[in-house]
């Protein structure tokens, strides 16, 4: 509750979601709506054999509505660090393509960021 009140928002989001019933994960491939529970099921699973802990899983796939404070910071974090990341790339003679795979290293870089 304390990291919650100071704004760490996997607190925030785990704060929310002790406050109701845990609902099952929630995703499809595009992460916006609802996956079958075939898909939930799937991914859970691959989840939980990467090692992902069952916390970090939960607000990754939006349990209770865990997503909303972590899914802001991110939002943030990215738009905070995207002009520099496109500077370094044309600096570099690089063109930053907004839907390369490096985009998830860098989306997983603002998560941990707002995780911590």
């Amino acid at each position: 509750r304390r990291a919650a009140a100071l704004g760490h928002a996997l607190a925030q989001a785990r704060e929310q979601a002790a406050g109701g019933a845990q609902a099952p994960p929630k995703s499809d491939a595009s992460g916006y709506a609802s996956g079958t529970v075939l898909d939930q099921l799937y991914t859970s699973v691959q989840m939980e054999a990467l090692g992902v802990p069952r916390a970090l899983g939960q607000v990754a796939l939006g349990v209770a509505g865990t997503g909303g404070p972590l899914d802001e910071c991110i939002a943030k974090d990215q738009l905070a660090n995207m002009p520099a990341w496109e500077e370094g790339a044309k600096e570099k003679g690089q063109s930053f393509d907004h839907m390369h795979a490096h985009r998830f290293r860098s989306w997983l870089r603002s998560a941990m960021h707002c995780w911590i």
